[in-house]
């Protein structure tokens, strides 16, 4: 265990619930760093995610730590997942963090029940909202570098951005080669017929070829305070897939 791990439990830094205070366990999913399961906290008197970790070494284990220290620099914001803590399996040994549940689960199994029955306004609400996370993130020296529409999460209709496994300063020049070299490419998506003038050019000017004429997320998250309603976008071909933001950009 790391030294600085070790000082945050004992100085209460980060709180460390009794593995047992959990109860009703129940696996709602997996992803490539471990798997989240919600259960009930007799302490916190709710029910709350845990997230496991895959680790076999101490590779893995720092990077859990490096995870618990940005959550808890950003965990303040209302579309930041809130953190509470991190438990031990006595058996096992393995790690758990606490985090809060979202109650809609994932944005993408909520589109897939809900899209149609949001309205433009809504979209650019939840525009906003994940372009305000972002710029927190931004604004504590964090990239994301995995943020797509199951890293965001969606409670009582508001959307917090979680998973920051693969998290990096701003100062760490690395990119996703994956989107890279399609935007290299020339590849972007379609606009969809219906979006608001405003709302599509935010997002052309984001995928710009040139990243000295991108706007920053600051500048994306005022400029959605802004949008017009009217006019609206019209193509000649009829085009039925679209997303509701190209997050990937964000980030």
């Amino acid at each position: 265990m790391s030294n600085w791990f070790k000082v945050a439990i004992e100085q209460k830094y980060i709180t460390s619930f009794e593995y047992d205070s959990f109860q009703n366990w129940e696996e709602i999913g997996r992803g490539g760093s471990g798997t989240i399961y919600s259960a009930y906290s007799r302490d916190i008197e709710k029910t709350i995610a845990l997230k496991s970790l895959y680790y076999e070494d101490n590779i893995s284990l720092n990077g859990f730590i490096k995870e618990i220290k940005n959550i808890t620099r950003v965990a303040h914001h209302d579309n930041i997942v809130r953190f509470f803590g991190i438990t031990q399996d006595p058996k096992t040994e393995a790690y758990y963090m606490v985090l809060q549940f979202a109650n809609n689960g994932d944005l993408r199994s909520y589109l897939r029940y809900h899209f149609s029955e949001l309205d433009w306004p809504t979209k650019i609400g939840m525009a906003k909202e994940i372009s305000s996370g972002v710029n927190c993130l931004h604004n504590a020296n964090i990239v994301h570098r995995d943020l797509h529409d199951r890293n965001i999460l969606v409670h009582d209709g508001r959307l917090m951005i979680t998973d920051f496994g693969l998290s990096k300063s701003l100062d760490n020049n690395t990119k996703s080669i994956g989107i890279t070299l399609q935007v290299i490419n020339g590849k972007r998506e379609t606009p969809v017929n219906g979006t608001p003038v405003d709302f599509m050019n935010i997002y052309c000017d984001s995928w710009n070829g040139d990243p000295n004429l991108r706007p920053s997320i600051a500048e994306i998250r005022d400029k959605l305070n802004y949008i017009r309603m009217v006019p609206v976008y019209h193509s000649k071909k009829d085009i039925n897939i679209g997303s509701l933001f190209l997050i990937n950009y964000l980030d």
